[in-house]
């Protein structure tokens, strides 16, 4: 299967159409919420979908610090410019639907995992729209902090990573 685009520009089913990516230099961004929130303004990464039959590829990479505590970071993708969720489970029973989540309890309070969550949705238009990260914890104390991208404590030996967020459209 084929979609043209004009100036005789053809796409094939499974190729990449474009690439939008972002990887801000954004900090150390603490949260210790038990609602949705969105974890920092600098992810939020556009696209303007060619195709309204393509799939959009969701890709984030980023560092995640759980501050040697109990409770889980649940992560998901959300679509600021519709106020949507992006392809969340749906039978889940009463489990939160989410793209990842992660309990980390380790040495100390610095001790950090590279975290990559994905997901796919169809594009359904060819209109501009935003995604960005939102995140939560699991606790309803709102104490358990979660530290992004830096680790906590500022030393020579620790490390500092720039998250990554691409989005792929793939022509179906």
């Amino acid at each position: 299967m084929t979609t043209t685009i004009t100036n005789s520009y053809v796409a094939y089913s499974g190729s990449i159409v474009q690439i939008s990516a972002n990887s801000p230099q954004i900090g150390l961004v603490t949260r210790a919420s038990n609602t949705w929130g969105e974890v920092d303004t600098g992810l939020r990464t556009s696209i303007t979908p060619k195709f309204a039959n393509s799939t959009l590829l969701l890709e984030l990479n980023f560092h995640l610090s759980c501050a040697n505590d109990h409770s889980i970071a649940l992560l998901k993708f959300y679509d600021i410019t519709n106020a949507a969720d992006v392809n969340l489970v749906t039978n889940g029973s009463s489990r939160v639907g989410c793209h990842g989540h992660v309990r980390q309890k380790d040495h100390d309070a610095n001790d950090g995992d590279a975290v990559t969550i994905r997901t796919t949705v169809s594009a359904g238009n060819t209109t501009a729209r935003t995604y960005s990260l939102y995140e939560r914890s699991n606790q309803d104390d709102e104490t358990n902090n979660k530290h992004y991208f830096l680790s906590f404590s500022d030393a020579d030996k620790l490390g500092a990573c720039r998250p990554c967020f691409t989005i792929t459209e793939i022509a179906t």
